[in-house]
């Protein structure tokens, strides 16, 4: 035990130093361990701080305790804590030595300050980026909407075949720029954790002949042969994400064909598992293009990166990035094989539900002569003139409505109350009172004509959580900007139907 004792006494030796003074502040005796001081000296004159003693002389407390204080005292200089015991006619001084641990607390500290500091900024970053391409990719929904209205207006006319076919690469272009607008939106909506994966029923069959139907074209313009197999043991309806689903199988083939010049691309979807009503699924897109070298194999997963640097060969590398992040968040992997000049193959698998009812939808369809005779009575409420002549020109060569249109919030009240409408279509963004706040305005008339008449969104932001706000505040439908004619044409039928 004497060991113990002995580095016990070492240890405490040089970290503590015990002081005894009388009232009048004198030095009774001391250890001197810490610092050099004289019996008979003046502990007040030792340092500053020790001045404060004697306001601790008139409160009846037997003990005080001062952390962290920070002493020179002759050549010794340090952080201590310091504890002052009363004792009858004076006082015990205890100063104990931490400057190591408040050296090594403060520097974690200020490490940790740091690093903090530097994640903040780096999620500022993040975020601005991503409100950047957002917002960007919002604004250039809307040039992008009258380009490629009118273009589709003008093929209708009567032009000649020259012409015909500029205005065919103008739409081909629009496409290309509209899908690439998508990707930007689906990047920045997947790193801000704003994408949700959907659980609606669907149908893979039909998916796997809208593919087939998509790609015949491109197939037959490059003269290579397209394949899809689907397993005849997989149920038809399946329950999970057929829009997320199919955005992963069109980059992929779309990837597949830029990269393929001749022979074929193969889909085969195959069922691994099934248990109950889950099953599992593994998809392969295989083809015999250019190839991968395999140093690139890792990074072909990454934002804007390319595995080609070929300049002949167009794309942002934002697909494969997008497909990867996609099927992430649908609970999946996808890995990749490729030989150069032979070609590639991705595959990757997905889990899904069996859909308890296997019976194909009846469709319905409205005949020509079973809608009524009369016109439709349309109020359009957009700002942007351009628009304004598009969404006339769409309506007026349908024959079936008969259009208002106006520039703000506060004009479609007043059109509310001086004409009756059968639907009106709502732009969110307008001078004065905007789509959000004329709708809530509409739905709170007390105007029975006016308060149920049908709203369509018209928007450039097509996020999901848009769609929700405006079907809450009491729209009645949604259509994001560039719209195709038919989906506009079909969505106000739909709702005058009803």
């Amino acid at each position: 035990m004497s060991k113990i004792y002995q580095i016990k006494e070492s240890f405490f030796s040089e970290k503590i130093q015990f002081i005894e003074i009388d009232k009048s502040g004198r030095i009774k005796g001391t250890d001197n361990y810490l610092f050099e001081v004289k019996e008979g000296d003046s502990i007040f004159n030792l340092h500053p701080f020790f001045e404060s003693i004697p306001y601790f002389m008139e409160d009846v407390k037997k003990e005080f305790s001062i952390p962290c204080v920070h002493l020179e005292i002759g050549e010794t200089s340090g952080i201590f804590d310091i504890k002052i015991f009363c004792e009858g006619e004076g006082f015990i001084v205890a100063i104990f030595d931490f400057t190591d641990h408040y050296k090594e607390s403060n520097t974690l500290s200020q490490e940790k300050n740091e690093s903090i500091i530097q994640t903040q900024l780096l999620k500022e970053k993040e975020e601005f980026k991503n409100r950047f391409l957002a917002n960007t990719s919002h604004e250039l929904r809307t040039p992008l909407t009258t380009i490629m209205g009118f273009t589709t207006i003008l093929q209708r006319s009567n032009i000649a075949s020259e012409q015909l076919h500029y205005l065919d690469i103008i739409k081909s272009s629009g496409e290309h720029l509209r899908n690439l607008i998508d990707d930007i939106l689906d990047i920045s909506k997947i790193e801000m954790g704003r994408l949700r994966i959907k659980h609606d029923r669907f149908d893979i069959k039909g998916l796997c002949s809208l593919l087939e139907s998509q790609y015949s074209l491109k197939g037959k313009e490059k003269d290579v042969k397209l394949n899809i197999k689907l397993d005849s043991s997989i149920p038809q309806f399946l329950v999970g994400d057929k829009l997320r689903l199919n955005q992963i199988l069109t980059n992929l083939l779309d990837n597949a064909f830029k990269f393929t010049n001749q022979g074929s691309i193969k889909l085969n979807i195959t069922k691994i598992e099934r248990k109950s009503s889950d099953i599992k699924l593994q998809f392969e897109v295989k083809d015999t293009g250019l190839g991968i070298d395999k140093d690139k194999l890792d990074a072909i997963f990454e934002s804007f990166i390319q595995a080609h640097d070929d300049s002949s060969i167009s794309g942002t590398g934002l697909g494969l990035s997008i497909v990867k992040k996609l099927i992430g968040l649908m609970g999946g992997k996808i890995s990749v094989e490729s030989t150069k000049g032979i070609g590639t193959m991705f595959t990757f698998k997905l889990g899904f539900k069996v859909s308890s009812n296997q019976i194909q939808d009846k469709i319905e369809t409205i005949e020509a002569n079973q809608r009524t005779s009369e016109k439709v009575n349309i109020l359009v409420a957009e700002d942007i003139e351009v628009n304004q002549l598009l969404i006339m020109k769409i309506l007026a060569s349908s024959g079936k409505y008969f259009v208002d249109i106006v520039g703000d919030g506060d004009q479609v009240v007043e059109r509310l109350h001086q004409q009756d409408y059968d639907l009106i279509l709502m732009d969110l963004k307008m001078p004065k009172m905007d789509g959000y706040d004329t709708t809530r305005f509409i739905r709170q008339s007390e105007v029975e004509t006016i308060k149920n008449i049908p709203i369509i969104a018209l928007t450039a932001n097509v996020s999901p959580l848009e769609k929700e706000i405006c079907l809450g505040i009491g729209m009645n439908d949604y259509i994001g900007k560039p719209y195709k004619e038919k989906e506009l044409i079909s969505k106000i039928d739909n709702l005058i139907k009803k």
